[in-house]
Order: structure tokens, then C-alpha cells, then sequence
């Protein structure tokens, strides 16, 4: 502990030279860290509603939001950009527009659009020689109506109505109530809006806008603190009554409307006297008693309207040698902002700020003493009690932290005999025996008021204020106790007890004491607790600090690296949690508090990962607060009645409002000095925080209350890297439309902060992109999507607050990419409906196509089939001609003349019906029977007896009506005679016969020859085989042809027959022709 100690004297060694007596009207004026400012010379500056600040520079007008900077200049081409990119001055309206100024003339720059409208106020060519100044009018003041009334330099003043582009001069040579040439500043009457008030090279003038009178009224009420400059008003501030003004050597002075009398408030010396070279050129409100003034070659002061003195106390870190200030504004939080040399300096307000104090030396020489413990408020004094351990005094400040005095505190200790000790039986408990040697170093570990107003403080004693000594004392408590040997670290006031719980190992019991009665009693600690072995805790400890709830039912302490739970009624003991043991970085005080309980009565319990908070009563775990990435805790601290716990870590302060559920990190870069800090307390709405020599004080309410909501926006958008021009500029942007090949886009997000941009905390997402959302910081805030595909997108960014919760007003912003002609929905539209169309078209034709080749084919194979009909007539008859030829040449030669003759009419016959249907494709069936049965009687003449036949035919048919394919039966009669009966052994039977059934005809051909079966085994088979065979399958591929082409559905069907000895027994026939 003592090397920690030794360690924080040493980074603190620095911190002598802070003073303990603040300067609260100062400035400390500091250069803005953003580095592309300095490309530009800032010439004049404002600031808008937003927070964000406006300047007039040398390349343009640029705005600032403390992270980004939007530069507005002259572009070439485009009318609604600045005529010249320089400009001089700039003045922001009540509806955030801007006027900008430049030697050119005068333009209105809308602050949402980012677009530029020219303002064509022409001077009179007899005015122009009369200016000496580059800007011809002073600073503007816009009506109501949009109209601007501007003060001119040598000439007057005049009004400009941006609806007709009129200008109106009102000058001395128009109105000789009128004597000024130079009016400098123009403001309306907060009564009547029709008049407005004139700061002139001859003092203040009234206007009436409507009848357009000039009036004046201005004496002074005590001429011995006038001077020949108090006529020369630079500038004007107008209330209810007054008007406070400056001029350039008197300083302020203030005007009485009604009166028409003024006081001059002259600068004095701090000797008293006069001192008349005090030209202020700038001049704003800073409150309602204070403005803020100054010189162009020094820093801003403050002139109190109350007292009607001057305070000039500002500095700049930098120590400029000089300096040049050019112009200068203040916020709604009351800082200060400057441009000196052209570059931005930040004040920030002293109210809001943290407070550091180095602490008077001590008499003696003990370098560890010093250390910041607790501080306590005393609302009946009106004062704050501080104690620092090792120190042998109580430091009292007022309510403006200056100290008034101290306390000194008593080197005395109590102590008890052994026979005492051993003896004494107080209350419930037994009072331990405790005998030690007194030491001369103080500790002081802990402090409070008891009920009646008395300070109490503990450590290596029990001390409690004397009001008669005026010193803090060891009280004579009954019976005695040697405080140093306990060594307690704390205690807990709960009405006229006060609970102590003693450090030193040996001690095994809680003290109660009576504030009142000065007794003291004892609480053993069970067996439970006395037990534990879990090993020591973080300061090397046995017992920590002890918690006390209100009701005084339970107390809460640390026994070794247990956490316990202490029923005080019925003395048990619960375990709530045991800490594993962890590598800490360096040791911690002994009043580093780890556990202690809120307001709503539950347990906070602290260590190196994170909190975790149990209620009470089950001791349930309700939940759990994890630390950053190497940040631990060093002490806990509950602000009663407010619902915030204040945790000392190694990075600063960590407040937690668990009624809200927000947090507020507070650390190096709001002003703490060192992260080694020792003690953390807050009182009177003020946080204390201290270490070794110092401390330091600041408003809770500036941490916690005083933090308005952030706003996120973007800050540019571009396309392939380049910016993207839109009816709006980004922040006010609510949707974005592109072209198809603008899909590469890059969207930067920014948020309004000057002090310390770095510690900002983004999320982003792009719905249809990022599932999840984003998390960036201050470097990641520009975003790139690459190749986005056509289709509505919205980009979502939101700043965290510094409440911790992530801030409601944020980007919301759709992006709509608009697809390419081939991408659009009527284009793939037309294109599928073409393809459809195109394959129906294709599928159409070369069904059609098909077809016809079907066609041509089905009409070439009917050629080609009655090609080979004819083909099979014409080998038909020769070989039935020369058969024939022969039969009759035999009956010559044998003298059967009567055969012969009878044998060659027949054979005429048949040859005439086959010459007159060779070209016919159908004949009748009568024609077709008329046929077979020539062609049988010539077969039967030739033969003789070997076969006989039969054709039955069916009256009641109209053979000369049906219509069959030619020869379609003769092959059938032919294939039954000559390879079915001529090679029998006997005689066989040919039988044709024709009938009908339900319209439809049927052909019976039947012979009781060999079979076909036999007829293919015969031995001479070869050449006729192939014949019938050919014959067959053209009448079945005729009859086929046939049914094709006229629709009808002749069949063919044959039938080998067996005998009773299921033996081949002939062929039968059957051609069926649905005609009848």
C-alpha cells in the first residue's frame, strides 16, 4: 500500500502549482484540435441552432460540426454557389439562413439546401466614393419578412425587400433630423415591432417603419465620465428599457429608452483609476448580469451589469507572444468561441467544468500523507467537510469550494485494560480484549453527521467534533476502546447507532455505538463466518468495510473474499458471493469500497470483471454490469435519493443510474488529472473526487442532467468518391434516388461535438446489406456499399448519448437505385413475353413443319404403295397370262378344242376387268368378286378336279355401292390355291364368302389346304414363299393407306386352322370393311 501511495505522490508531483482559490470568471482558451481547420483563415464566425459553427474564410464559407467541414465555395457554371469563394463576414437569421458577405455584394445562403441566392442591393454611384471600408454595410438585422435592414458605412442605413429587389436609402441628406453618416448596428424595439433602434457615429436613433420618422434622445447622466467618444455606438444590445452599447474608447455604457439618458461604466485600474484607452469591438450576453467584451488585441473579458465592473482574466495555453483577435461568439452552454489569428480558439464555461484543487502544504514532512478520503456537506453551516488520510486536520469549504478553515483533530487514543477488556459484557455481545501501544500517525478512513449535526470520523480512532474546543476529538466511550489496534474502516449511521467493523485480523465481532449515550456494544460473528477459507482479499485483508441496511435488519461485510449477509436479530449469516483470487494491478486503500447498498435496498458487489447486483431477500442475482477491456474498480459510492452509484475505476468515474437504466463515463478528457485516485464521494449534488495532494469538485447535475440528446446525420454522401449533388444537403436528406450506375456510394455520419469527437460511439445498418447492426467510432464513419443492386434501401446510423443509450434522433435515410432499362420490370416483362412468343412462333411452325413433312411422306408412301401395286398387277399378269397361255396351248395339243375355247373366253374376260381397274385406286366390291371368281374358274379349268370351290355372298349387300382397294382380295384366293391346295396330296375346298354385321362387310377366304406353317417348310418354298409374303404385306400396308386417307377402318386378320389331330387343316381370311 505504501509503494501505490508513493507511486501516486509521484504522478501527481506536478499539481502544485493549482491554486486553491479558483478563478471562476476566467478563460483558458484553447486551440480546436481538428487540423483541417488550419487550411483556412477564419475570418468571422456564428453559430445555428444545431450547434454547429459557420465561418467566413478566405476559400468560402464552411460549416463545422467538430468532427467534419463543409466547404461552400464558387463553382464555375453553377448560379446557386457563392459569386467569389472569399468571403468576409456572415449572419445567421432566427430561421438558421445565412447572409453572407463578400466584396462583391451580398448572398443568402440556405443552410438546409446549401443552395445561394444573390442579393442585388446596388450602391448609388454617388455613395461608393464615400466607402473606404471593403464592406460597404455593416452588420444586417432581417425583419419578419424576410426584408433586411442594413447599416452602411459614411452613408446611413437602408432596407432591402428581397420580394420586389427594391432598395430604400435613408441618409442626412434625405432627413435632417438625421445627423449620423455611419450606423453600425440595427435591432427592433422587444415592445414595438415597428421600431427599430439605430447605433450610429452619433448615438442611438429610433425608427418608426411606418411613418418612417427618425428620432433621437441621448444625454448623459454624469458628464464627468463622458468623453468625446461616447457618441460612437459600435454596438447595441436591446432589453425592455435599456440598451446596453460599447463604444470604441468608453467602454460600456448603458441607455435608458424611455429617459433618453445614458451612463458610461469606464474601465478602471485596480488602483482606481481611469483608464480610457478600452476599445471594445466585440461585444455579446454571456447571462442576464454579464457580457462579454474585448479589445481586438487582447482576450475576451466580462463586464458585470450589477456591479459595473470589468474582469479580464483570460488566457491562452498556447502563450502567443500577441494577439489578433478577430472576432469572437458564445454558445447556449455559455463557452466562448474566438478566432485569433485566423484560427480557432474554444473557453470552455468555468460553471460546467471540473475543479481542481491542490492542497496547502502540510507542517509536516510525511510524504504519504495527503490522501483524498470523503467529504461530507453540513447543511445547517452551509459547508463541506473534507478528509485527506495521514492528515491531522478536516478541511472546510464554502459553497464555492473556497477553504475557510480547518479542523485539527486529536492525537489521542482510547484504551482499555486487560482486566477491562476481559470483564466488560455490553449488550448482546461480548467486548473483545484489545490492548495496544498509541501511535502518532492519524488515519482517518471515514466521516459523517450523526443525527444531531455532529461530524464523527473514524480511522485509527474514534473522533467526533468539540464544539467548545473547536477540535475534533476522541470521544470517551463506555467502556474504552483502542480504536488503533481495530483500525475501522468505515462506519454506518443509522439513527443514534453507528456501526463499526473492525480491519485488524484478530477482531471477530461488529461494534455498535450510541451516538448519544457514548456505549458501546459488540456482535460476535458466528461460526459460519469465522470459518471461511476462502484467503484474503484485495488489500490483503481479513474483514472489509461493513453495509448497514436502513431498517437495520441485516449488515453486509467481507470476510476474507466472502461476501456475507449478517442478520442482526437473529446473529446467522448468509454467504452471498466468494470472489476467485485475480492478478490486480497494484493495491487498493483500505476504504476502497467493493459492496455497498443502493436505494432501492439491494446489494451491489464490485471486482475486477464487472457488478452484480442481488436483491436482498433471496439474495437472487438480478443482474450483472461488466467493465471494459482493462478498466477495474477501485471504489463504489451510492448518492442517496438520486438513484445513481459512482464507481471509481482505473480509467475515471463510471455513473450508472440504475432508475433509468443509463450510464456517463467521466475521465482524463473531461479534466481528471490522473486516473489514480483514491476516494470518490458526492454530496450536496456535488461529486468529489481526489488522490494524492488534490481534489477535484464538479456539479453532478453538469454530468448527468446537463448533457442534451445528440443528434446523427450525415455528413456527405458520395458517389464513386465523388459528391453527390441533391435538392438538400445531407443532414436534411430524407431520400436518395440514383441511376443504376451509381451503385458504389459512400455515406459519412457525423454528430455535433467540439470537445471530444474521438470518445463518440456509432452504429449504422443498411437494411438489405447488414443483417445486424454496426458498430463504429470516430474513425469509421465513413461508409462504402460497392456493385448495390437495383432496389429500395434504407441506411439507419444512430450516436450513442452520454447516458449510454443510443440517441432517438438519428439517419433515416432511403435509398432507392433505379435499374436499367433491360432491368425494369416492364422491359423483363416485353422480353418474357417475346421468348413466349418466339417459342409458341417456333413450336407452331415446326409443328406445322411437321406435318407437312408427314403429309408429303404419307403422300409419297401412297405413291410409292400403289407404285407397287401396280408393280405387283403388272407381275400378276404376265405370270397369270403366261400360265394361262400355256393351259390353252395344252388343250390344242390334246384336241380339246371345246375346253380351249371355253378356257380362252374366260381368260378374256378376266384380262378385260384387269386392263379397265389397272388405274383405278378403288373399285366395287362386285367388280373385285367378279374378278376372284374368273381368276378361280380359270385355276379350276386348269387344274381339274384337284380342288373345288364355293363363293357365298349375301344377297341383301349392295356390292356395287361398297367400295375396296383393287385386287384386294385375288392374292388371298391365289396364296389359298396354289400354297395351300395345290400341295395336299388330295383334293381341297376354296370357299369365299361375303356378309354384313352392324355395317360392317366381311371377306371369308377359307381352304383346307397344308397351312402356312407347312406351306414355309416346304422344300420348294423359296421363290413363292417370298411372293406371299411381299402379297400380304402390301394389302396390309393398302388397306392401311386405304384407312388413311378415307377414313375408314378396314382390318385384316388370319387364322391358321387345326384338325381334330390338332394338326395344320388350312387358312382362313377375314377382311372386314366398315362401308355398310
Amino acid at each position: 500500500m505504501k509503494f501505490f501511495k508513493t507511486i501516486l505522490i509521484l504522478s501527481c508531483f506536478h499539481l502544485h502549482g493549482i491554486s486553491l482559490f479558483p478563478q471562476y470568471d476566467s478563460l483558458i482558451f484553447k486551440i480546436a484540435s481538428n487540423p483541417l481547420l488550419k487550411d483556412y483563415n477564419l475570418r468571422k464566425i456564428c453559430a445555428d441552432k444545431t450547434g454547429k459553427l459557420w465561418f467566413a474564410t478566405d476559400k468560402g464559407v464552411i460549416s463545422y460540426d467538430g468532427n467534419d467541414i463543409t466547404l461552400f465555395k464558387h463553382e464555375e457554371g453553377d448560379s446557386t454557389t457563392l459569386n467569389v469563394s472569399s468571403s468576409g463576414r456572415l449572419y445567421l437569421d432566427d430561421s438558421n439562413n445565412l447572409y453572407v458577405f463578400t466584396i462583391p455584394g451580398q448572398e443568402y445562403l440556405n443552410t438546409v439546401t446549401g443552395k445561394v441566392t444573390h442579393l442585388y442591393i446596388q450602391l448609388r454611384e454617388e455613395d461608393k466614393s464615400k466607402i473606404s471600408f471593403p464592406y460597404a454595410f455593416s452588420q444586417p438585422f432581417i425583419d419578419d419578412d424576410a426584408s433586411i435592414w442594413m447599416g452602411m458605412y459614411n452613408v446611413g442605413f437602408i432596407h432591402y425587400s428581397r420580394k420586389t429587389k427594391q432598395t430604400t436609402y435613408y441618409t442626412s441628406a434625405n432627413n435632417l433630423s438625421f445627423r449620423a453618416s455611419s450606423v453600425y448596428a440595427i435591432e427592433r424595439d422587444m415592445r414595438n415591432k415597428n421600431v427599430l433602434w439605430l447605433a450610429t457615429n452619433d448615438g442611438i436613433y429610433s425608427f418608426n417603419k411606418i411613418d418612417k420618422t427618425i428620432n433621437r434622445s441621448f444625454r448623459c447622466s454624469n458628464p464627468k465620465d463622458s468623453t468625446g467618444f461616447d457618441k460612437e455606438i459600435t454596438g447595441i444590445d436591446e432589453g425592455i428599457d435599456t440598451i446596453w452599447f460599447v463604444t470604441p474608447n468608453s467602454g460600456m455604457g448603458c441607455y435608458d429608452k424611455r429617459t433618453g439618458i445614458y451612463t458610461m461604466f469606464p474601465y478602471r485600474d485596480k488602483k482606481g483609476g481611469l483608464h480610457k484607452l478600452l476599445n471594445i469591438i466585440f461585444f455579446q450576453r454571456k447571462n442576464a448580469d454579464e457580457y462579454y467584451v474585448s479589445e481586438d488585441d487582447k482576450l475576451p473579458g466580462t463586464f458585470n451589469t450589477k456591479t459595473h465592473k470589468y474582469y479580464f482574466t483570460a488566457e491562452v495555453n498556447d502563450k502567443l507572444p500577441a494577439i489578433q483577435l478577430r472576432h469572437f461568439i458564445t454558445d447556449s452552454s455559455e463557452n466562448v468561441w474566438s478566432l485569433i489569428f485566423y484560427q480557432l480558439y474554444l473557453a470552455k464555461h468555468t460553471a460546467n467544468q471540473l475543479k481542481t484543487f491542490k492542497l496547502p502544504p502540510s507542517k509536516t514532512v510525511n510524504n504519504l500523507e495527503n490522501v483524498f478520503k470523503t467529504a461530507v456537506w453540513d447543511s445547517r453551516n452551509k459547508c463541506y467537510y473534507v478528509a485527506f488520510d495521514t492528515r491531522n486536520e478536516v478541511f472546510v469549504l464554502d459553497t464555492n469550494m473556497r477553504l475557510m478553515h480547518t479542523l485539527p483533530i486529536e492525537q489521542k487514543y482510547s484504551v482499555i485494560s486487560n482486566e477491562l477488556a476481559r470483564s466488560v459484557q455490553v449488550g448482546t455481545g461480548t467486548l473483545q480484549k484489545i490492548i495496544s501501544n498509541a501511535e502518532k500517525e492519524i488515519n482517518a478512513f471515514d466521516m459523517a453527521l450523526d443525527e444531531d449535526g455532529r461530524l464523527w470520523l473514524c480511522g485509527s480512532s474514534l473522533w467526533v467534533y468539540d464544539i467548545g474546543s473547536k477540535k475534533i476529538v476522541v470521544p470517551k466511550i463506555n467502556p474504552a476502546i483502542n480504536f488503533k489496534q481495530l483500525r475501522f474502516q468505515n462506519f454506518i449511521f443509522r439513527k443514534a447507532n453507528i456501526y463499526l467493523q473492525p480491519s485488524n485480523p484478530s477482531s471477530k465481532a461488529i461494534y455498535v455505538i450510541n451516538s448519544k449515550q457514548l456505549s458501546c456494544d459488540s456482535i460476535l460473528l458466528p461460526a459460519e463466518v469465522l470459518k471461511d477459507t476462502s484467503g484474503r482479499n484485495q488489500a490483503d485483508k481479513i474483514i472489509d468495510i461493513i453495509q448497514v441496511d436502513k431498517k437495520e435488519e441485516f449488515a453486509y461485510f467481507c470476510y476474507n473474499r466472502t461476501v456475507f449477509q449478517f442478520n442482526l436479530l437473529t446473529k446467522t449469516a448468509r454467504k452471498i458471493i466468494t470472489e476467485t483470487e485475480q492478478e490486480k494491478p497494484f493495491q487498493h486503500f483500505f476504504n476502497m469500497c467493493w459492496y455497498l447498498l443502493d436505494d432501492m435496498n439491494n446489494l451491489w458487489v464490485a471486482s475486477l470483471s464487472g457488478i452484480k447486483i442481488y436483491e436482498t431477500k433471496n439474495l437472487n442475482l438480478i443482474k450483472q454490469i461488466p467493465f471494459e477491456k482493462d478498466v477495474y474498480p477501485i471504489q463504489l459510492c451510492n448518492i442517496n435519493d438520486q438513484g445513481v452509484v459512482c464507481v471509481l475505476n482505473s480509467a475515471g468515474v463510471l455513473l450508472i443510474d440504475y432508475i433509468h437504466n443509463r450510464q456517463y463515463k467521466f475521465g482524463l478528457s473531461d479534466g481528471l488529472i490522473s486516473v489514480f485516485n483514491s476516494g470518490i464521494t458526492c454530496v450536496n449534488n456535488q461529486l468529489f473526487i481526489g488522490a494524492v495532494d488534490y481534489l477535484h469538485t464538479i456539479a453532478l447535475s453538469t454530468i448527468i442532467n446537463n448533457r442534451p440528446a445528440r443528434k446523427c446525420y450525415l455528413s456527405r454522401i458520395q458517389i464513386f468518391n465523388q459528391p453527390v449533388k441533391t435538392d438538400s444537403l445531407p443532414a436534411f436528406l430524407h431520400s436518395l434516388t440514383l441511376k443504376h450506375n451509381q451503385n458504389f456510394i459512400t455515406l459519412t455520419f457525423s454528430s455535433t461535438e467540439y470537445d471530444q469527437p474521438e470518445r463518440l460511439e456509432y452504429r449504422y445498418k443498411m437494411e438489405g446489406i447488414n443483417k445486424t447492426w454496426v458498430y463504429a467510432n470516430y474513425l469509421d464513419r465513413a461508409i462504402h456499399y460497392n456493385n448495390l443492386k437495383p432496389g429500395n434501401y434504407f441506411f439507419y446510423a444512430d450516436v450513442k448519448n452520454a447516458d449510454g443509450q443510443w440517441s432517438a434522433d438519428g439517419v433515416r435515410l432511403s435509398i432507392i437505385i433505379q435499374p436499367a432499362w433491360w432491368q425494369t420490370d416492364v422491359f423483363i416483362f416485353l422480353l418474357a413475353f417475346t421468348i413466349i412468343a418466339a417459342v409458341t412462333l417456333f413450336v407452331q411452325w415446326r409443328i406445322t413443319s411437321v406435318r407437312k413433312q408427314e403429309q408429303l411422306k404419307a403422300k409419297y408412301q401412297k405413291e410409292l404403295l400403289e407404285l407397287e401395286a401396280k408393280a405387283l398387277r403388272a407381275q400378276m399378269n404376265p405370270h397369270f397370262i403366261f400360265n394361262c397361255m400355256n393351259s390353252i396351248k395344252s388343250l390344242i395339243q390334246k384336241n380339246e378344242n371345246e375346253k380351249a375355247i371355253l378356257y380362252l373366253t374366260t381368260f378374256s374376260k378376266l384380262i378385260r376387268i384387269v386392263f379397265q381397274n389397272s388405274d383405278k385406286r378403288d373399285i366395287s366390291l362386285h367388280d373385285e368378286l367378279e374378278t376372284c371368281r374368273l381368276y378361280v374358274q380359270l385355276e379350276s379349268m386348269r387344274f381339274g378336279d384337284k380342288f373345288s370351290y364355293a363363293f357365298n355372298i349375301n344377297e341383301s349387300i349392295d356390292l356395287k355401292s361398297v367400295k375396296v382397294p383393287a385386287l384386294i382380295i385375288q392374292p388371298f384366293i391365289e396364296n389359298a390355291i396354289w400354297h395351300g391346295i395345290m400341295l395336299k396330296s388330295d383334293s381341297g375346298m376354296l370357299t369365299v364368302t361375303i356378309d354384313a354385321t352392324d355395317h360392317t362387310i366381311y371377306c371369308i377366304i377359307d381352304d383346307d389346304g397344308i397351312g402356312r406353317e407347312v406351306a414355309r417348310q416346304n422344300s420348294f418354298k423359296s421363290e413363292s414363299s417370298m411372293h406371299e409374303s411381299k402379297g400380304v404385306r402390301l394389302t396390309q400396308a393398302r388397306l392401311n393407306l386405304d384407312n388413311l386417307l378415307n377414313e375408314k377402318k378396314a382390318n385384316l386378320e388370319i387364322i391358321d386352322k387345326l384338325d381334330e389331330n390338332n394338326m395344320p387343316g388350312g387358312t382362313t381370311v377375314i377382311l372386314n370393311f366398315n362401308e355398310y
